[in-house]
């Protein structure tokens, strides 16, 4: 490869931001610039923040397709747990023991929105069934309210 090759590949990879300072803006999506925006949304919900945060600074400094952009901003938000992209179902489940139920309806969503795990919405369930069950759940303390002293 030749030097002006090399430095076209390089300057393709990253941008200028306004300070003057490079942004890297690599995809994390193989083929990215050449893809049409279907085959990108199709692809989005299979990438953490992060990448998608890349994909939105990429998209919005080069193509700025709408329908692209809508699903990022229909997909971007906070994890439901620390960490929760790179948790395996195994450590979600055992991030949802003691959780309450707002928790476990972010867990529903997010997986429901991403990756559609059948273990980890099976987890969501039996905290929420484990939930419901407990004297401590609100609507069991509205069903039985504590005797009035007096």
């Amino acid at each position: 490869m030749s030097l002006l090759q090399s430095l076209h590949l390089q300057s393709s990879a990253t941008d200028v931001g306004s300070d003057g300072a490079t942004i890297d803006t690599q995809s994390p999506i193989d083929g990215y610039d050449r893809l049409g925006a279907r085959k990108i949304v199709a692809q989005l919900p299979q990438h953490s923040q992060i990448e998608l945060a890349t994909i939105e600074t990429h998209e919005r400094s080069h193509k700025a397709r709408p329908a692209v952009l809508n699903k990022l901003g229909y997909l971007r938000g906070d994890e439901p747990l620390p960490g929760y992209d790179s948790l395996d179902p195994e450590q979600i489940s055992t991030g949802l023991d003691g959780a309450d139920l707002d928790t476990a309806k972010r867990v529903r969503e997010y997986e429901r929105k991403f990756k559609r795990r059948s273990s980890v919405l099976d987890a969501v369930d039996r905290t929420r069934d484990a939930l419901k069950t407990t004297p401590t759940s609100i609507s069991t303390r509205r069903d039985n309210p504590a005797p009035s002293s007096g």
